[in-house]
């Protein structure tokens, strides 16, 4: 049966900005804080307000600039280690229990997947030092909001604009960079 489920994201509001290192784009960029309300629905159908969340986007890609772009090479060796298992049960298989073909089939799948594994754990390329890029991200300087284009107004320690209401929110070093909603 056919379940059609996931999550409406209404109402999006842009209530903060600032300049921020995407690791998705691997280069500096403007994000923006979007308050939304969110509710579960099933088959189209709007049943459970989860309630209002904040996420930080991307302008350029629209993803989490903070969030994992690349599978780690600890998940790529795990995955090799289970190729070998895969591999060690496709050799260990006693001759007459199944077809000849069958056998051969899983051995040379077998093979495969772990040639393919190997391969991928070792073109594995580190991403860059985030918390190092992070630190470089100048905050947002210019006298205009990024949103809509009015003035900001500078009160110390609060930049915000008239007309939005949207206020800049610049990165307080490393110590924010897995929080929630900062």
């Amino acid at each position: 049966m056919l379940v059609i489920h996931g999550v409406y994201h209404w109402a999006p509001k842009r209530v903060a900005f600032r300049h921020d290192y995407c690791r998705t784009c691997e280069s500096g960029t403007l994000a923006l804080l979007v308050r939304t309300v969110d509710v579960v629905h099933l088959f189209w159908i709007p049943l459970l307000p989860i309630g209002v969340w904040r996420r930080w986007l991307c302008v350029r890609c629209g993803s989490n600039p903070h969030a994992a772009a690349h599978t780690r090479r600890g998940f790529k060796v795990v995955l090799v280690a289970i190729a070998a298992l895969f591999n060690l049960v496709a050799w260990l298989t006693p001759q007459g229990t199944t077809s000849d073909l069958e056998v051969f089939v899983m051995r040379t799948l077998a093979i495969v997947l772990l040639a393919l594994s190997i391969r991928w754990v070792a073109r594995h390329r580190p991403e860059p030092d985030f918390t190092r890029r992070l630190a470089t991200m100048p905050p947002y300087d210019k006298p205009d909001c990024p949103l809509c284009g009015s003035q900001l107004l500078q009160v110390p320690p609060l930049v915000q604009c008239l007309s939005c209401g949207a206020e800049h929110r610049p990165l307080r070093g490393a110590t924010d960079v897995f929080a929630r909603g900062v």
